[in-house]
């Protein structure tokens, strides 16, 4: 908590959740996105080949043509120079634009040959934990280059830092669940990326579920009743299971881009949470009875 904020807490008067976004974008901008502007460079003709690099990369990601934003942003005709636009010209100081832009970013750190790369990577994680440092939960947490909805501290632990322990011993199940992490992330930008979330979630469990059962022709609904009696679970839990692959097929059943058919963020949020504790079930259970 900074220490506006520690002071209005101690008069008796609530940092309410806009407070802490505005501070959780607020620090992004200075402690990130400065050095981050430094890096690209002011005017396009001295700006460093990475710094250029990073520049057009963002533009692409985000889906616009990297010459049209200098021609927008360089409208004044008595500028000699070009110059590129700070990264709060994209992200507006809108919260999941925000998210979005730091993302990609690291993206662009992580896949390239920049010197030094590990560097950047350093600030951008070091900036980001110090941004979420709130005293309210802004609904998500972040891991080494994603954010993923949050919850309780330890679910989160457990569904997003845990799941490459749990399923090291199963990489096809991990890469599915793994999958569906990255749709999520993908989805702040690009709602029908909720539909990836679901389907790749739910194959997760599915592919789990034949894998423990030794049965790779059978779908999930078929194996419910033998999955339950190899976990020694109560048999209440085969009913729960029936619902989770309805709740699959309800939201997977329709394709196409139709808004009317893409689940909703908080549904889409507790399907991916819902799959997490499924897996856990079953590999704990299995550990538990070797």
């Amino acid at each position: 908590m900074n220490h506006y904020f520690d002071f209005r807490s101690r008069f008796g008067k609530d940092v309410d959740l806009k407070d802490s976004i505005e501070d959780f974008i607020n620090k992004i901008n200075i402690f990130l996105f400065k050095p981050m502007d430094d890096f690209i460079g002011r005017t396009y003709t001295d700006t460093p080949t990475d710094g250029r690099a990073l520049f057009r990369f963002l533009c692409i990601e985000l889906v616009l043509d990297p010459d049209d934003v200098l021609k927008d942003y360089n409208r004044d005709p008595y500028r000699h120079e070009v110059y590129i636009p700070k990264l709060r010209y994209f992200t507006e100081n809108d919260f999941e634009k925000t998210l979005v832009t730091i993302e990609i970013i690291y993206d662009f750190f992580n896949n390239s040959d920049v010197y030094d790369k590990s560097k950047y990577l350093n600030i951008i994680d070091m900036s980001v934990k110090i941004a979420l440092r709130q005293n309210n939960d802004i609904g998500v947490s972040y891991k080494d280059g994603k954010f993923f909805p949050s919850g309780a501290k330890e679910l989160d632990e457990e569904l997003t830092n845990k799941i490459h322990h749990w399923l090291n011993k199963y990489p096809k199940v991990k890469s599915l669940y793994l999958n569906a992490l990255d749709c999520y992330a993908g989805s702040l930008k690009n709602d029908i990326k909720r539909k990836d979330v679901v389907s790749n979630a739910f194959q997760a469990v599915e592919e789990l579920t034949k894998i423990i059962l030794g049965n790779k022709t059978l779908s999930f609904d078929k194996n419910l009743d033998t999955l339950v009696e190899k976990l020694k679970l109560n048999k209440k839990w085969s009913q729960v299971f029936h619902q989770y692959k309805e709740l699959s097929k309800e939201y997977g059943r329709h394709s196409g881009k139709s808004d009317d058919f893409i689940p909703a963020k908080n549904d889409t949020e507790a399907f991916l949470f819902l799959s997490g504790i499924i897996i856990r079930l079953i590999v704990t259970n299995m550990e538990d009875g070797e």
